[in-house]
């Protein structure tokens, strides 16, 4: 019986949870304890209900208001605002994590998106299994490429690279502040004994790093199937949060009868009565993306990964509407495959644009489509599979 702790210190949502529950659930079930060091504590008792998961406070600093930058045009930069934006600050934030580590005591460390808790244990002993999107685990061989490069903005600031050196001059001296030896790359920061990638090669949001090891998203809990509103005009599935211009867009599917069921992510609910209609219907649950994909012509989304993936896999092009970076660049890879349409304005004419398109072009579905034949016979069980068999060969030395 091993004793394992799971890491999760940057990022929203209970995506940073709910993809590992197989997971624990196979761990406990060989005689490992897991212990869950969480970002936010109030999303663990509801998600952990039906395990023996022993849950805690990861630590965690987003940085004082004076000393974030904007805009996050870069890994550093996504630190900075997260903590390493002052040595003392983050020489604290190392000695918490070094902390945790003796009162738990992990055989095992299985880090999310939780960059201080990987570097930290650098020289603990304990083996680590970094698993996530590509978003989260930055290259660690070579440069580093900032997000505007990602989202394909020519960048010929030399300040952005010139953020990293600063935030890796905090890194090394917050180390010797907790007698730990200085790296010397940026990128060093972040290197674990494994690595594991839940996405694909052509949705790894950095596509030119190291050969990587992909798995694929983890099985999450299925959907509803979708009860579409009736009618015969074209069919979409929205998993949207709002944003300035989101009343437009839905005046447009309204105007347009195109038959939409949205699933919102925040959507006040005085806009989602204004425009509720007969073609277009809010869902109070997630769906099930495979009857999605057998039913819908085209989604549109914010581009987070997981639905992205999700999609994907059903064969559904998108109009992507990001909010922030890694959306954007999520919606940039579906642009490049022909597989979607991404507009970061998100203005009413780039609406009108996009539905038009998806609604009138195959091209955008046939690409869709042939990124689900591709990966036909993808397995989500074997993500998790694969998952647990590198836990246990770590553990087993």
């Amino acid at each position: 019986m091993a004793n394992i702790l799971i890491t999760w210190e940057i990022g929203e949502g209970s995506g940073h949870i709910a993809p590992y529950l197989n997971l624990i659930k196979e761990l406990e079930a060989r005689g490992h304890e897991i212990t869950f060091a969480c970002k936010y504590v109030s999303r663990a008792f509801r998600l952990f209900e039906g395990t023996k998961v022993r849950y805690l406070q990861s630590p965690y600093v987003s940085s004082p208001a004076s000393e974030q930058v904007t805009p996050i045009d870069s890994f550093a930069k996504i630190l900075n605002n997260s903590g390493y934006s002052n040595v003392s600050q983050l020489a604290g934030m190392i000695r918490a994590w070094r902390n945790l580590f003796e009162l738990v005591k992990p055989d095992l460390i299985i880090a999310d998106y939780s960059p201080t808790a990987v570097l930290a244990s650098r020289e603990s002993g304990i083996p680590r299994l970094q698993i996530g999107t590509g978003f989260y685990q930055m290259p660690t061989q070579g440069r580093v490429p900032s997000l505007a490069e990602l989202q394909g903005i020519p960048q010929d600031d030399p300040s952005v690279f010139g953020f990293q050196n600063k935030i890796l001059t905090h890194i090394n001296s917050a180390l010797e502040l907790n007698g730990m030896q200085r790296i010397e790359f940026f990128n060093q920061s972040q290197i674990a004994e494994r690595k594991l990638f839940t996405t694909f090669k052509e949705l790894d949001h950095y596509p030119d790093r190291e050969p990587a090891e992909y798995i694929g998203p983890m099985r999450i809990v299925q959907g509803a199937a979708p009860e579409w509103p009736e009618g015969d005009g074209p069919k979409a599935f929205g998993y949207l949060k709002p944003f300035p211009t989101l009343p437009q867009l839905l005046m447009q599917l309204n105007q347009k009868k195109i038959r939409t069921l949205i699933y919102p992510d925040g959507i006040p609910d005085k806009m989602m009565k204004e425009h509720a209609s007969a073609t277009l219907r809010f869902v109070d649950k997630p769906l099930d993306m495979r009857l999605i994909g057998e039913s819908a012509d085209f989604a549109i989304h914010n581009g987070n990964h997981g639905t992205t993936c999700e999609l994907m896999l059903a064969g559904v092009p998108s109009l992507v509407l990001p909010l922030h970076a890694e959306q954007s660049i999520m919606g940039r890879h579906l642009q490049l495959m022909s597989a979607g349409l991404s507009y970061v304005e998100k203005t009413a004419d780039q609406f009108h644009q996009g539905l038009s398109a998806l609604t009138r072009e195959s091209k955008y579905r046939e690409a869709a489509q042939a990124f689900a034949d591709k990966y036909r016979d993808f397995d989500r069980d074997q993500a998790t599979r694969t998952a647990l068999a590198a836990a246990e060969q770590l553990l087993a030395g």
